[in-house]
């Protein structure tokens, strides 16, 4: 079986912007990027390919990056092979006055609010509960079921789906609510430094 050299490279570009709202320009925010590599066999010619593969890599994500962004797409993550999130446009909030960028709105919508989390935190609660009920304490946990039968089943997805429903119209209508107000015909785009800093 042949030998697998592997490197990993990691990449990072900075952002700031001027707030639409209050004018407050933002310190420099990162973002990186880091991806593996592999070339076959042993030795320095093998951990020089893999390290370019890697490299290619994260050049090519930042192309992507860039392609999005000319397009007036900035995402604030992306979630990569693996299930992790790639951390992109967080920071979309003036840490000023808190006024969300015209250019991070779609952003803004996408993330969980509190009745999100208390959700999610609620359902944890409800499964981690059965499941040690179920474990230490059989004859409770049966005579629930006797009582509840097939509801204990079809309540953890009808609560989430419901919470998550629920957080994203609130979150949604607390944005319009910050937004009014805001001029519309100013839209100050982040300043990206595309100058990619390996590490």
């Amino acid at each position: 079986m042949a030998y697998v050299t592997t490197a990993t490279v990691t990449g990072t570009i900075r952002y700031r912007f001027t707030c639409e709202q209050c004018g407050e320009t933002t310190p420099w925010y990162t973002i990186s990027v880091t991806r593996k590599g592999g070339a076959n066999g042993t030795g320095e010619a093998a951990s020089e390919a893999a390290y370019n593969v890697a490299l290619n890599s994260v050049h090519s994500r930042f192309g992507e990056i860039r392609k999005d962004t000319e397009e007036g797409r900035y995402p604030a993550y992306r979630v990569v092979q693996g299930g992790d999130d790639e951390d992109l446009f967080r920071r979309y909030e003036c840490p000023q006055c808190n006024a969300v960028q015209s250019w991070g709105v779609r952003a803004a919508e996408q993330k969980i609010g509190k009745l999100g989390l208390y959700t999610l935190l609620f359902i944890s609660a409800y499964v981690i509960f059965f499941a040690l009920s179920a474990n230490f304490f059989p004859s409770v946990a049966n005579a629930v079921w006797d009582k509840v039968g097939a509801w204990m089943l079809w309540i953890v997805p009808i609560i989430l789906i419901a919470g998550l429903v629920a957080d994203s119209i609130i979150v949604k209508r607390e944005l319009r609510k910050n937004l009014e107000g805001q001029s519309n015909d100013i839209k100050n785009l982040p300043e990206i430094d595309w100058n990619v800093v390996i590490s």
